[in-house]
């Protein structure tokens, strides 16, 4: 991080030791947004790239243990990763492919952005995260979702080439969970960063076969790392010819143009509400086969 982002590198680690200010993504599902966010028992204010999301003055412990939250008001959910469905944009009517969903936010919000009024194929790979996802599902009262559990593989024999969004928000090692976690933070290794881009590389392959023409296809991992951020996004361009990356405006996001990819955003938790993000937007060409 030193090498990349200079003396800024040190405002990174700062905000990676201070404490963590939770936010809510308010449900529309449940009721008019600034209803629910009057509703709310702690002071709030908004999250600028999520119209939806508030940032509460309270412990997480306590907006978790709240009542509206099992009642699905709201779903307790970082900042930065709220960028992620925004950029998505699903409209109602819309096939959209979350392909690894667990354990559900992103999900949720797809529906929610949508009027839960499109289908969403909600997916992931390990059963037990699977099943936590349904839960999630059924408590923000999605009724347009199906949740499945199958490889990216199956989904691509299945639905190739017929879906309006594609969402991978990627298994990556996870910088951006240093502040939260520091199981995460004893976890991370040199290696592990490229173990994940090697895996990043397969799954956003297949995630681009699923992409109808003239759809598009959104990356994202909760890391910082290039290898495993622009570095996939342009390894995937240079083999699809089909695809081109559509600049994204996020209110208060940064540009990812000094790391090799201008029009794709970071989201440092030293600039901005979160613990950090990286997302690209790719649109596949309307006149591709």
């Amino acid at each position: 991080m030193r090498e990349l982002l200079g003396a800024e590198a040190e405002e990174l680690f700062a905000a990676l030791d201070a404490p963590r200010e939770p936010a809510v993504r308010l449900n529309p599902l449940r009721g008019d947004p600034a209803a629910l966010a009057a509703a709310l028992p702690w002071p709030s204010r908004a999250v600028p790239w999520c119209p939806a999301g508030r940032l509460v003055a309270a412990e997480s412990a306590e907006v978790a243990a709240d009542p509206l939250n099992d009642a699905g008001v709201y779903y307790l959910q970082d900042p930065a990763a709220m960028a992620v469905a925004e950029a998505v944009a699903p409209a109602p009517g819309e096939l959209v492919v979350d392909l690894a969903a667990a354990p559900g936010g992103k999900t949720t919000h797809l529906a929610a952005l949508a009027g839960d009024a499109g289908l969403v194929v909600s997916n992931d790979v390990d059963e037990r995260r699977a099943r936590a996802l349904l839960g999630n599902v059924e408590r923000l009262g999605v009724t347009s979702a199906v949740v499945t559990c199958a490889r990216p593989e199956r989904l691509t024999a299945a639905l190739g080439g017929a879906c309006h969004a594609v969402l991978l928000d990627a298994p990556c090692s996870g910088e951006g969970m240093f502040r939260r976690s520091p199981a995460a933070r004893e976890a991370w290794t040199e290696a592990g960063v490229e173990r994940h881009a090697e895996l990043q590389r397969r799954l956003v392959a297949a995630a681009a076969d699923l992409v109808r023409p003239g759809g598009r296809l959104v990356y994202s991992t909760c890391t910082f790392d290039p290898r495993e951020n622009e570095a996939v996004v342009l390894w995937l361009l240079a083999r699809r010819p089909d695809l081109e990356l559509e600049p994204l405006d996020l209110p208060g996001a940064a540009d990812a143009a000094p790391f090799g990819l201008p029009g794709a955003a970071r989201l440092w938790p030293h600039r901005s509400p979160g613990d950090g993000h990286f997302v690209a937007r790719l649109r596949r060409a309307a006149d591709a086969a």
